[in-house]
C-alpha cells in the first residue's frame, strides 16, 4: 500500500469516527504554537450555541408547518379549467392576476371569441378571482401558523452556523487538536460514500488551514 493511500485511510478512519483528537503520541509530539486558545474555545462555544439554537428553530419550524398544513386551503378551489396545462403551483402563487386579466381582455376577437361574450368573460374572471381568494386564505393560514416567521428564523440559524464555522476556519489554530478539527471540517462527509466526501470550501479557507499546518508542523513533527 502506498504512503498516500495509508494517509488517506488513516484520515478517513478519524473522520468517520467523528474524533476531535489525534493519537496521544502524535499530539504530545507537536508543541503548542502559542496561538490564542481562549479565543478558539470561545468560537467553539458560539458554534455549539448556534447548533443548539438551530435545533430549536427546526422544531419550531416543524410545528409551524404542521399548523399551516392543517389550515391551508386546497388548490382544488381554483377554477383550473381556465389554466389548462399550466403548472398549478405557479398559477396559484406566482402569476400576476390583474396583468393576465388585462391581457385576456385585449385578446377578444384576436385569439378568443364567443357567442356568449358576457358569460365567457364572467367565467374567466371568476377563475382569476378564485386564484386571488386562494392566496388570501393561504396567507391567512400562513400568518396564523407563523410559518413564514419560523422559516426565516430557521434560515437565520443556518446562517449563524455558517458564520461560526467560517470564523473557526479562518482563526489561527492554537494547536494540533484544533488543526485536526479544521481538517475534518474541510473533509466532512456529504454523503454515505467515500466519493461524496468533498465539501468544496473556498480557496481562502483552505489557504488559512494550510497556513496553520505549516506553522504547527514547523515546530515539530509526529
Amino acid at each position: 500500500m502506498s504512503a498516500d493511500l495509508s494517509r488517506r485511510a488513516a484520515l478517513t478512519g478519524i473522520a468517520l469516527a467523528g474524533g476531535v483528537a489525534l493519537a496521544p503520541v502524535a499530539i504530545a509530539s507537536l508543541p503548542k504554537p502559542g496561538a490564542d486558545r481562549s479565543a478558539w474555545n470561545a468560537a467553539q462555544a458560539e458554534r455549539r450555541a448556534a447548533l443548539a439554537a438551530s435545533e430549536q428553530a427546526d422544531k419550531a419550524f416543524d410545528a409551524a408547518f404542521e399548523r399551516y398544513e392543517a389550515k391551508r386551503p386546497s388548490m382544488d378551489m381554483i377554477h383550473w379549467r381556465e389554466f389548462s396545462f399550466e403548472d398549478r403551483d405557479h398559477v396559484a402563487r406566482t402569476i400576476d392576476v390583474e396583468k393576465r386579466w388585462a391581457f385576456y381582455l385585449k385578446g377578444e376577437g384576436k385569439w378568443w371569441w364567443s357567442n356568449e361574450r358576457e358569460k365567457t368573460i364572467a367565467r374567466v374572471r371568476a377563475a382569476y378571482d378564485s386564484v386571488l381568494e386562494w392566496r388570501r386564505l393561504d396567507k391567512e393560514a400562513n400568518d396564523a401558523a407563523g410559518y413564514d416567521a419560523a422559516s426565516d428564523a430557521l434560515d437565520a440559524s443556518f446562517d449563524r452556523i455558517a458564520d461560526a464555522d467560517a470564523a473557526l476556519l479562518q482563526m489561527p489554530a492554537p494547536d494540533a487538536e484544533a488543526l485536526l478539527w479544521k481538517l475534518e471540517m474541510l473533509n466532512e462527509l456529504s454523503g454515505p460514500n467515500e466519493d461524496q466526501s468533498s465539501a468544496g470550501w473556498s480557496a481562502k479557507t483552505v489557504n488559512a488551514v494550510m497556513a496553520d499546518a505549516r506553522r504547527i508542523l514547523s515546530q515539530g513533527r509526529a
